[in-house]
C-alpha cells in the first residue's frame, strides 16, 4: 500500500489535469475540489478493497466530487468555454509554433461540442491511457457504452475539425 506522501505526488497534478479536462471549473474551484478529493482519500484509505487498480479507486473519488464541484458552480459557468486541456497540448505537432497554437485552439473548440461525459471519457482514454473496462469503471458506465461515446465523440472532432483542415 503506497503511503498518504506518496498517493499526493502520484495523484495530485493527475487529479488537477482531469480537473481541468471535462469539468469547466476555475483554477481555484479545481484546487479545492483536489484538496477535498485528497483529504477523502486520506479519511478513506482504510475503506480501499486491493482487488480493485488503486487508480481506479481514486479516480471515481474525483469523478464525484469534480461532478459535485461542478453542479455547485454550474449557474455561474453556464457560458464559459473550457481551456485547451493538457492532455491535447502535449500532442506532438510536426509544424511551427504558430501552426501549434492553431491546431490547439481549434482542438479546444472542437472539445467544447462534446458533452462533458464524453469529453471526461475522452481524457481518461487519450490522457491517461486507461482501458475501456477501466473507464467503465471509474464511471459506472457498461463498457458498450464508454465505446459509444468514444466512437461519437471522434464523429463529432472529425466533424468539427473538418471545417478548419478539409
Amino acid at each position: 500500500m503506497l503511503s498518504f506522501d506518496d498517493i499526493w505526488q502520484q495523484y495530485y497534478t493527475k487529479l488537477r489535469v482531469y480537473g481541468r479536462s471535462f469539468s469547466r471549473l476555475s483554477e481555484d474551484d479545481i484546487e479545492d475540489a483536489v484538496q477535498d478529493i485528497m483529504i477523502t482519500v486520506h479519511r478513506r484509505l482504510t475503506d480501499y478493497d486491493p482487488t480493485w487498480a488503486f487508480s481506479t479507486w481514486i479516480y471515481r473519488i474525483a469523478r464525484n466530487r469534480f461532478i459535485d464541484f461542478q453542479r455547485k458552480n454550474q449557474r455561474r459557468n453556464l457560458f464559459s468555454i473550457a481551456p485547451i486541456p493538457d492532455f491535447i497540448k502535449n500532442i506532438e505537432c510536426s509544424h511551427d509554433e504558430t501552426a501549434k497554437i492553431d491546431r490547439d485552439s481549434d482542438l479546444a473548440r472542437a472539445l467544447n461540442h462534446l458533452s462533458d461525459t464524453r469529453r471526461e471519457i475522452f481524457f481518461w482514454f487519450y490522457g491517461e491511457d486507461m482501458s475501456i473496462a477501466e473507464i467503465s469503471a471509474v464511471t459506472g458506465m457498461s463498457q458498450g457504452t464508454v465505446k459509444s461515446h468514444l466512437h461519437r465523440g471522434r464523429r463529432i472532432l472529425a466533424a468539427e475539425l473538418e471545417e478548419d483542415y478539409g
